[in-house]
C-alpha cells in the first residue's frame, strides 16, 4: 500500500521544489517563528505564503489586506502545512530517527541531477527564484520527506511500533463501520462548459437511480467526454485515504444511497455507497491491516500537529504574512 506522507498541498509543493534550487542568504535562514521546538526560517514561511497566495487566482496583496477572512484562511493553510513538516521533524527527534550517510548522499545526488538538467546556471536560478525556493530549504524539505518513511516504518513496526493490533482488533474495527465501499463518477469542466457538463452528470445520476449500472453509464458517456469523465470503484477504504470531500460524501449516505451532484470546483461527482465488499476484505486482509495502520498513523500525526504551539519571534510579532514579497 502506498503511504501518504504529506498533505496534498505540501506534496504538490514538493513536486515543484524537485525542479528547483538556488543558494539562500543568511537573512532568509533567520528564524521567524517556532512550531513547538521546530524553528521556521524566513525562507520557509515565505515559500508557503507565496505559493498559497498564488493559488488565489486574480487576488492581489491588496485584496488580502482588506479581507480578514482571506487573511485567516491564508494563515491557517500556511500554518497547517508548516506544522505538518514540524510534526515529522519533531517525531523523528523524539524517537531518535535519523537519515543514514547513504540516504543523505542520495538527497545530495538527486539535487545535483536536477541542477544539471537546466540549460544554464542562469535558468536554474531564475526558475528557483520564480518559485520562492532556496537550496537550503529544498534540502530541509527533502530531508523531512525522507524521514517520513522511516517514521512510518518505525511506528507501525510489529516490534517497535506504538500501534498494536491482532486479528480481533482489525475485525472489530471493520464491524465498527470504519471501512467503506463506494463507486463514483467524476466529470471535469471549464468555465465555458461547466453548466452543460454538470447537467450531463445529473442525467447520469437519474439513469443509475433508475437501475442502470454506474460503470456502464460512465462507459457509454466516455465516448463523448473521453478523459474528462472517469469512473472508479473502491471495494474497501478507510478514513484519510481519499479526499476529504469524497469521504464526507460517502459517510453521509446510507448503504445503497446516492449523492446529489457534488460540485468540487473544476470537477463534479456523483457517489453511490455500496455494502462493504467482505469478499474483497477476506481476499486482501493484509491490505486491510496496512490501511488500518496508515489511518492510525496519520491520526496520530494530526493530533500531534494540533498540539504544537505556534509562536512568532519578537522581531516578527507584527508580521502581516500577506505582505511578504
Amino acid at each position: 500500500m502506498k503511504k501518504r506522507l504529506l498533505s496534498a498541498l505540501v506534496s504538490v509543493l514538493l513536486v515543484i521544489a524537485a525542479l528547483l534550487s538556488v543558494s539562500s542568504c543568511s537573512e532568509g535562514r533567520k528564524t521567524v517563528m517556532t512550531v513547538g521546538d521546530y524553528k521556521v526560517s524566513h525562507d520557509m514561511l515565505r515559500y508557503f505564503v507565496m505559493n498559497y497566495m498564488n493559488g488565489y487566482e486574480g487576488l492581489s496583496p491588496e485584496d488580502f489586506a482588506s479581507d480578514e477572512d482571506l487573511q485567516r484562511e491564508l494563515y491557517d493553510n500556511v500554518i497547517s502545512s508548516i506544522s505538518e513538516l514540524a510534526t515529522y521533524s519533531l517525531i523523528a527527534k523524539q524517537y531518535d530517527i535519523k537519515l543514514t550517510r547513504e540516504e543523505k548522499k542520495e538527497i545530495k545526488n538527486t539535487l545535483k541531477e536536477y541542477k544539471s538538467s537546466y540549460p544554464s546556471k542562469e535558468d536554474y536560478k531564475k526558475d528557483l527564484k520564480a518559485n520562492y525556493m532556496t537550496e537550503e530549504l529544498l534540502v530541509e524539505i527533502y530531508t523531512i520527506q525522507a524521514l517520513c518513511d522511516k517514521i512510518y516504518d518505525h511506528l507501525t513496526n510489529e516490534y517497535t511500533g506504538i500501534f498494536k493490533y491482532d486479528i480481533d482488533t482489525i475485525d472489530a474495527d471493520i464491524e465498527a463501520g470504519n471501512f467503506f465501499s463506494a463507486e463514483y463518477a467524476v466529470i471535469y469542466y471549464t468555465s465555458e462548459n461547466k453548466d452543460e457538463r454538470i447537467a450531463a452528470l445529473g442525467d447520469m445520476l437519474d439513469r443509475v437511480k433508475n437501475g442502470e449500472s454506474m460503470n456502464k453509464v460512465a462507459d457509454q458517456e466516455y465516448i463523448k467526454y473521453g478523459e474528462h469523465l472517469a469512473y472508479e470503484i473502491y471495494h474497501a477504504f478507510t478514513y484519510t485515504e481519499k479526499t476529504e470531500i469524497f469521504e464526507e460524501t460517502v459517510i453521509s449516505l446510507d448503504v445503497g444511497g446516492y449523492s446529489d451532484v457534488v460540485d468540487m470546483g473544476s470537477s463534479a461527482m456523483i457517489v453511490h455507497r455500496l455494502p462493504l465488499n467482505m469478499e474483497y476484505v477476506d481476499r486482501n486482509y493484509n491490505t486491510i491491516i496496512a490501511q488500518y495502520l496508515s489511518r492510525e498513523f496519520f491520526g496520530y500525526v494530526e493530533e500531534y500537529s494540533k498540539g504544537l504551539e505556534v509562536s512568532f519571534k519578537e522581531d516578527y510579532a507584527d508580521l502581516k504574512i500577506w505582505e511578504m514579497q
